[in-house]
C-alpha cells in the first residue's frame, strides 16, 4: 500500500515539474516571445475553464414549464371508489336487490382502491 502511495506522489511531483517546465521563460527570449508565452498560458488556463463552464451549463436542469402529465388516470380510479361506495351503501337498505348487483359494488371498491393505489405508487418513479 505504501509502495503504491509513493508511486503516486512520484507521479504527481514529475507531473508537476513538467508543468512547471512547461510555465518557465527562458531568459534567452525576447519581449515578443515572452509576451506570447504569457498569452498562450492564459489561453490554456482559460480553456479549460470554459469547458468546466460549459459542462455545468449543460447539466443544469431545464426551466420548469406548464404541467404536462395529466392525472385522468387517478380521477377515474376516484370516481370508480366512489361509485362503489354508493352502489354498497345502496344495497345497505331494506330495498331487495339483485344478487349481481349487490356484488358490483364491492368490486368496484377494489377496483378502484387498487387502481387509486398503483397510479399513486407508480406515479413518480
Amino acid at each position: 500500500m505504501a509502495g503504491v502511495v509513493a508511486a503516486k506522489m512520484k507521479a504527481k511531483k514529475q507531473k508537476d515539474d513538467e508543468e512547471e517546465e512547461k510555465n518557465r521563460v527562458d531568459p534567452n527570449w525576447t519581449e515578443e516571445e515572452k509576451a506570447v508565452h504569457e498569452q498562450k498560458r492564459i489561453k490554456r488556463g482559460a480553456f479549460k475553464s470554459d469547458i468546466v463552464c460549459e459542462q455545468l451549463e449543460l447539466q443544469k436542469p431545464p426551466p420548469p414549464g406548464p404541467k404536462t402529465e395529466s392525472n385522468i388516470p387517478l380521477l377515474i380510479s376516484v370516481i370508480i371508489l366512489l361509485a362503489g361506495l354508493i352502489i354498497v351503501f345502496a344495497n345497505l337498505t331494506e330495498k331487495k336487490f339483485s344478487l349481481l348487483f349487490k356484488s358490483v359494488g364491492p368490486c368496484c371498491v377494489m377496483f378502484g382502491v387498487t387502481a387509486l393505489l398503483l397510479r399513486i405508487l407508480f406515479s413518480y418513479t
